[in-house]
C-alpha cells in the first residue's frame, strides 16, 4: 500500500492527522506493508513505526534511531522529529495504531465475527467455551484473550490480555489468512481506555460483571465502569448485539442503554431473555433448565459453580447473538473443555481434592470458594497471595473472605512484583485476624502450597488460587519458572500420591 493511499484510507475514517516530509513523489512510490510499535522486532524495511510513549520510555527515541538505520519506511508518531523520512502526526499514537494497522492490513476484522468479551470475572472461562462450541459446530474460531493468541495454525501464550492495537490487528490478519471465521477476545479495561482496539468493531459484546479491581488504574469504579461500557457504546457494530447479565445494578445500567439488540442473562430474574435453574449439580457438572426467550430447553454443562453457570450463558447468549440456532448450541456445549487455570480439578489418591483457580480479586474468590463449599468435605483449605503492585484495596478483602468460608487458610505470595512479600500477607492478614478461622503465612509460593497439601486429609478440598494458569512468578528481580499445576505434580511425586 503507498503512502498516498494509506492518507486516504485514514482521512476516509476520520483520523484526524498532520504530515511531514510527504511529498509528491513519496506519497506515489513509498510503500508500507507492515505496522509495528516494539523497536526490538524485526520487520520488513516496507514498514511503519508507531511511537508511543510509556511511563519510563518514549518510543520517539527509537523512531529516531529506526529512520537513521534504515529499518522503516514511515513514521506515526505524536511529535515530529527532525529527519526526512514520512512522519504521520497524531495527538495519541496509541490510539492511531489500531486504526492504521486495520488499515494497512485490509480491516481483517470485517472478514470474521467478531465476539469482544469484557467484565472483572469470567471473560477467559466464556471465551474458551465460545471457541470450543463454534469450532465444534464447524465454526473456525480464533482467540485472543488472558492465556493464549490462536490465529487458527498456531497457538502461543499471551502477553497480555488484549495486545497493543498493531500486534491485535496482525493476529485478526492471521486468523483471516487461516481461514477462520470468527474471533472471541477478552477486551480488558486498560485496552478500551488506551484505544487500544481502536480499528475493530464487534458483531456481538458480552458484559459479564464488574467487581472490584484495577483501581489503582481508573481510581474509581465509575470510571471502571465507564471504561467497560465503551465496548458497548463505541466499538459495537451498529446492527451487533449486547449480551449483559443484569444481576448487578452495573449490568442492569448498561443494559438500560439498549433496545431491542440487547440479550440480557440472569439467574435471578426468570423475565430475563436468558434464565437458568440448576436441576442437578455434582463434581462433574450441571444440569439447567433453560429458558431462551419464550423457548425451554434443558442443557448440561461439564463446570461447577455458580459463576460458571453464568459463563456458560453468556457464552450461550454470545453465540446465539451470532444467529446461531440454539438446539445446534445445545448439541455440543457438554462436549466442551475444560479451561486451563480455572476451577481446574484434581482428585488425589489420598482421598483429597485439589483446585487450581484464577481467582485473584475478592469476588472471584468468594465465587470459587462458595462452589467449592456446595458439596460435601470435611475442611476447606485454601492457600492463595495478592499481586504486587496493584490494586492494594482489595487485599485484606481477600482475606475476609477466605476467613468467612474457609477452615484453613495458608497465606503465601502471588506475584510480589516490587513489592516486599511480607508485606503483601500482612496486608492480607488484616482481613483474616478477627475470623476464628486457622491460618499460616509462609511467604514462598511452593512451600505455602506444599504445607496446604501437607496438612490436607481425605475428605478435604485444597483450592490453589491467584495464578491459575500462569507459568512463571514475577518477583522484584527476575522472573522464575513456576506454575501451580506444577507445584502440585511435584509434590504428588515426591509424596508418592497419584494424581487420579
Amino acid at each position: 500500500m503507498t503512502i498516498k493511499v494509506l492518507l486516504q484510507k485514514l482521512q476516509d475514517l476520520g483520523l484526524n492527522f498532520t504530515t511531514k516530509h510527504c511529498d509528491a513523489r513519496i506519497l506515489e512510490d513509498v510503500n508500507v506493508l507492515d505496522v509495528y510499535s516494539n523497536s526490538r522486532e524485526t520487520h520488513c524495511k516496507e514498514s511503519i513505526f508507531v511511537a508511543t510513549k510509556g511511563l519510563t520510555f518514549d518510543g520517539h527515541v527509537f523512531a529516531l534511531d529506526l529512520a537513521r538505520q534504515g529499518r522503516v519506511n514511515a513514521l506515526l508518531l505524536e511529535t515530529a522529529i527532525d529527519y526526512d523520512i514520512p512522519q504521520i502526526i497524531v495527538s495519541d499514537s496509541r490510539r492511531a495504531m489500531g486504526i492504521l494497522a486495520s488499515v494497512i492490513y485490509g480491516i481483517p476484522s470485517n472478514s470474521l465475527q467478531m465476539i469482544g468479551i469484557t467484565g472483572t470475572n469470567g471473560k477467559t472461562t466464556t471465551s474458551f467455551i465460545v471457541r470450543s462450541i463454534l469450532n465444534k459446530l464447524n465454526i473456525k474460531t480464533g482467540m485472543c484473550g488472558t492465556i493464549i493468541y490462536d490465529d487458527g495454525k498456531k497457538i502461543c501464550h499471551a502477553n497480555h490480555t488484549t495486545p497493543e492495537g498493531c500486534d491485535l490487528q496482525r493476529l485478526f490478519k492471521d486468523m483471516v489468512v487461516n481461514l477462520c471465521k470468527a474471533c472471541v477476545m477478552e477486551v480488558s479495561s486498560h485496552s478500551l481506555a488506551q484505544g487500544r482496539v481502536d480499528g475493530t468493531k464487534y458483531d456481538v459484546a458480552v458484559f459479564t460483571n464488574l467487581t472490584e479491581d484495577h483501581l489503582d488504574f481508573h481510581k474509581t469504579m465509575e470510571n471502571y465502569f465507564e471504561a467497560k461500557k465503551l465496548l458497548f457504546t463505541k466499538y459495537l457494530k451498529t446492527k451487533g448485539t449486547s449480551c449483559i447479565v443484569v444481576d448487578s445494578s452495573w449490568g442492569s445500567s448498561l443494559a438500560n442503554i439498549f433496545s431491542g439488540s440487547c440479550i440480557t442473562i440472569s439467574l435471578q430474574d426468570e423475565a430475563a431473555d436468558i434464565f437458568a435453574k440448576v436441576l442437578e449439580e455434582n463434581t462433574k457438572g450441571t444440569k439447567l433448565a433453560l429458558k431462551v426467550f419464550k423457548s425451554s430447553y434443558i442443557a448440561s454443562i461439564p463446570f461447577v459453580g455458580r459463576h460458571n453457570i453464568y459463563n456458560a450463558l453468556c457464552a450461550i447468549a454470545a453465540i446465539y447473538g451470532l444467529g446461531i440456532d440454539m438446539e445446534r448450541i445445545l448439541s455440543v456445549l457438554s462436549e466442551v473443555e475444560q479451561v486451563p487455570g480455572r476451577l481446574e480439578k484434581y482428585v488425589l489418591s489420598n482421598g483429597v481434592v485439589v483446585v487450581i483457580d484464577f481467582a485473584h480479586t475478592p469476588d472471584g474468590l468468594e465465587k470459587v470458594l462458595a462452589a467449592m463449599n456446595h458439596f460435601s468435605h470435611n475442611n476447606l483449605i485454601c492457600v492463595f497471595g495478592a499481586g504486587g503492585d496493584r490494586d492494594k484495596t482489595k487485599r485484606p478483602i481477600m482475606g475476609s473472605v477466605a476467613g468467612s468460608l474457609c477452615d484453613k487458610v495458608i497465606i503465601t505470595s502471588d506475584n510480589p512484583r516490587s513489592e516486599e512479600p511480607t508485606t503483601i500477607i500482612k496486608e492480607i492478614e488484616e482481613g483474616l485476624k478477627n475470623s476464628n478461622t486457622y491460618y499460616e503465612k509462609i511467604c514462598d509460593r511452593r512451600e505455602g502450597v506444599y504445607r496446604a497439601l501437607d496438612i490436607a486429609k481425605e475428605g478435604d478440598i485444597v483450592v490453589i488460587a491467584g495464578r491459575g494458569h500462569e507459568t512463571h512468578q514475577i518477583l522484584a528481580d527476575k522472573v522464575i519458572p513456576l506454575q501451580d499445576k506444577n507445584i502440585l505434580t511435584d509434590w504428588a511425586r515426591e509424596k508418592c500420591v497419584k494424581i487420579i
